[in-house]
């Protein structure tokens, strides 16, 4: 047998593991970061099987964009964390992980984070008449995300839907460190429903060409670009209001369409970006703005 037939036999008999070493590089996955995505998984589907939780990390999960070396996790690579994971998941509650969070580029650690936190924002929802309400009739947006979205991956706000009570005593909080709800002191156009903001759609020929969605307060405080998300309806729920109920921009609608919306503000923790509420269940007045 030749030197290069005994190599191609050794490669045959070998597996590949999957990239489990830099955190830094996009395409791997340290074993911290998978412990916190059994975790979360765990967390969401408390009878999942170790089994199950394999297949959700590598069939499923490895679907998302920029996830797809998922697929290269292997049964013992979760065997080796889950006593770990497990026991953590088995100790964390709703309130533990139901906060608002930002995610920017593309992360193990932050699909862990926007998972769990979507099934507490569900859980909640289900016993919380407020939380259904806040997720059928309001889309949640970061203020301050860019025209040009490239390279980042930013995800729809989940609000903590906590009882009345608690809600009112965050609210009323001071700027300490949490976050603070203001409806009245950001965008000079308010009333009793909150704060009125201008969301404008760029002309197009080709209606299935959507472009970011300008959204402003009169000020100009608030200024965001909304963006569409194939997994995530928010854009198509505020631009249908636009398209169907909005009016033309200055030169009428080959200029673009544009419409006024109600809206409530969340500040959060200096340096984290503020969430814009937008009540999509109707619009606001008209303005001269």
């Amino acid at each position: 047998m030749s030197s290069e037939e005994a190599k191609g036999k050794e490669n045959a008999g070998a597996t590949t593991a999957p990239k489990v070493t830099n955190p830094k590089d996009s395409s791997s996955c340290t074993r911290e970061e998978l412990t916190e995505l059994v975790r979360a998984i765990k967390f969401a589907k408390p009878d999942a099987s170790m089994r199950a939780v394999h297949r959700e990390i590598s069939q499923e999960l490895s679907k998302k964009a920029g996830f797809e070396f998922l697929s290269q996790i292997g049964l013992n690579d979760v065997k080796k964390i889950w006593k770990k994971a497990v026991t953590a998941a088995n100790k964390q509650t709703s309130s533990d992980v139901l906060k608002l969070y930002t995610v920017g580029d593309a992360s193990v650690r932050l699909l862990a984070q926007e998972y769990s936190q979507t099934a507490a924002a569900s859980e909640a929802a289900k016993t919380n008449e407020d939380g259904k309400l806040m997720l059928e009739n309001f889309v949640h947006l970061f203020d301050g995300v860019p025209m040009d979205r490239s390279g980042s991956r930013p995800h729809q706000a989940l609000i903590n839907f906590n009882d009345n009570n608690q809600k009112k005593q965050s609210e009323e909080k001071n700027s300490s460190g949490d976050e603070k709800k203001d409806d009245n002191n950001n965008g000079s156009s308010k009333d009793e429903r909150g704060i009125i903001v201008k969301v404008q759609v760029a002309a197009s020929d080709d209606e299935s060409v959507l472009y970011p969605m300008l959204l402003y307060s009169q000020d100009r405080s608030l200024k965001t670009f909304i963006h569409p998300d194939p997994e995530d309806d928010g854009y198509q729920k505020i631009r249908k209001w636009i398209m169907e109920d909005g009016k033309g921009g200055s030169l009428g609608h080959t200029g673009g369409n544009k419409a006024y919306f109600y809206a409530r503000l969340t500040k959060r923790k200096k340096g984290a970006g503020s969430i814009i509420s937008v009540d999509v269940t109707g619009l606001a007045p008209e303005q001269t703005w």
